[in-house]
């Protein structure tokens, strides 16, 4: 397999080792009556490896790495703005 490092590859990893950490050294902020925090930390690991599979499925599918880049680019846009919370 071809080394490759792509935008989405790295925003998945950085989903799937970041949130746990700050898990382990926050617990307060993630502490709530209704276990929200555990629920949020699944749900952003899940989507992590998600977002692995997905690259997979693009780097196979689309052979010039600036389009496959630009694609992700906007993927990983689309996420952020609906993940972010509004004022």
């Amino acid at each position: 397999m071809k080394k490759r490092i792509t935008a989405l590859l790295i925003f998945s990893i950085l989903l799937i080792i970041i949130f746990p950490l700050i898990y382990i050294f926050d617990k307060e902020s993630l502490k709530d009556p209704d276990g929200n925090g555990t629920i949020a930390a699944t749900v952003t690991i899940i989507t992590g490896f998600f977002g692995i599979l997905i690259d997979y499925l693009l780097f196979k599918t689309i052979k010039n790495k600036l389009t496959l880049n630009l694609i992700e680019l906007v993927l990983i846009a689309g996420f952020v703005y609906l993940c972010w919370p509004n004022k």
